[in-house]
């Protein structure tokens, strides 16, 4: 679930369009966005401070730790609320949470177990070990 957005995904900040923005090699130098036909700014379509998170997507999030017997977090920092309660959500339903980051966060006393790697190492990992076992 991408509660948080697709960095990858682009809309219009006024009429909501999506948008497919190609992607630069990176540079120094700040650019303006892009603009919409509309007159609106294109922007990344992720949540930023003060953006409130998709509805339905959420929703569709409470609804999934409230009813898992494994929660999987991934790379977040559970600073940030209302999505750093899914965690707890889970837990109180008897789920077991495990946590991959290769740093301590403000989720790591919540978790059953705590993978101190990166998500680009961790991940892999797991898939394979998933695969060994797969009948």
């Amino acid at each position: 679930m991408h509660i948080h957005g697709r960095l990858l995904d682009s809309h219009c900040e006024r009429c909501k369009t999506g948008y497919h923005v190609p992607t630069q090699e990176p540079v120094s130098l700040r650019v303006a966005p892009p603009q919409c036909d509309c007159g609106g700014l294109i922007r990344p379509s992720v949540v930023w401070f003060e953006d409130s998170l998709p509805h339905e997507e959420f929703s569709f999030a409470i609804r999934q730790a409230q009813n898992c017997d494994l929660l999987l977090i991934v790379g977040a920092s559970g600073a940030v609320y209302p999505a750093a309660s899914l965690p707890q959500l889970a837990k109180d339903r008897g789920a077991v949470v495990i946590k991959i980051n290769p740093g301590e966060t403000d989720l790591s006393d919540r978790a059953d177990l705590i993978w101190r790697a990166t998500a680009a190492s961790a991940l892999p990992s797991l898939v394979d070990k998933i695969r060994q076992r797969a009948p």
